[in-house]
């Protein structure tokens, strides 16, 4: 068994904003976005607007679907389409990877706003209302969807720990780091991250406790 706190020679306390995760398995939390919307961490300060903004994106496609048919494979299979977070090691995995929300989330999801989008929606103030009309969406697939979106937020918040902490960084591929919302798809990235040696040298992202 062996935490954050432990391979990078960290002495805790519990006053730590960060959530001390294990590095060689899951920890069986999720995150709230509602818990993300109220916090004060400067970092999330934008969280709830960029949720609107992303799923108001996703809706667009929706509608736009109507005169093209690529946008809702565009939809399914790039902006819903959401890898296991692995680098926050948060979730049900029992195994060294999760399978993450996947094909069948996407598909879900796609289909919920497909039902919102009959309805008159054109963007959601709350993001619970996409749970409602899928029962293919539950607290996990909640959880990876939210450090999805918010992966850049989480990466700047991770950065900004372990420059305090003097822990060191290094260039990690991180899947769909990146959404453009100009061109509504997802791009990967390169951040630089403290590393996990138990996870073929992923990336680790640390996520405030406050958010479980």
């Amino acid at each position: 068994m062996k935490y954050f706190s432990h391979h990078y020679n960290i002495s805790i306390d519990g006053s730590e904003s960060w959530f001390d995760l294990r590095l060689d398995k899951d920890t069986h939390l999720y995150i709230d976005p509602f818990l993300v919307f109220r916090s004060k961490i400067p970092a999330f300060k934008n969280s709830k607007e960029k949720f609107r903004e992303f799923f108001k994106a996703a809706l667009e496609l929706v509608f736009e679907s109507k005169r093209n048919s690529n946008a809702l494979e565009q939809l399914e299979e790039n902006v819903l389409w959401f890898p296991e977070p692995m680098e926050i090691r948060l979730g049900e995995s029992e195994g060294k990877y999760g399978a993450g929300p996947g094909k069948k989330f996407s598909k879900a999801c796609t289909n919920a706003l497909i039902k919102l989008a009959s309805r008159g929606y054109k963007e959601l103030e709350h993001f619970e209302k996409i749970q409602i009309f899928s029962s293919g969406i539950g607290a996990d697939g909640i959880s990876d969807t939210t450090a999805n979106i918010l992966k850049e937020e989480l990466i700047q918040y991770t950065q900004e720990v372990c420059q305090k902490l003097d822990i060191p960084s290094l260039p990690c591929a991180v899947e769909k780091a990146v959404f453009d919302f100009e061109d509504r798809r997802w791009y990967h990235g390169k951040p630089d991250l403290p590393v996990n040696p138990f996870l073929d040298k992923k990336g680790i992202i640390l996520v405030p406790k406050e958010f479980l």
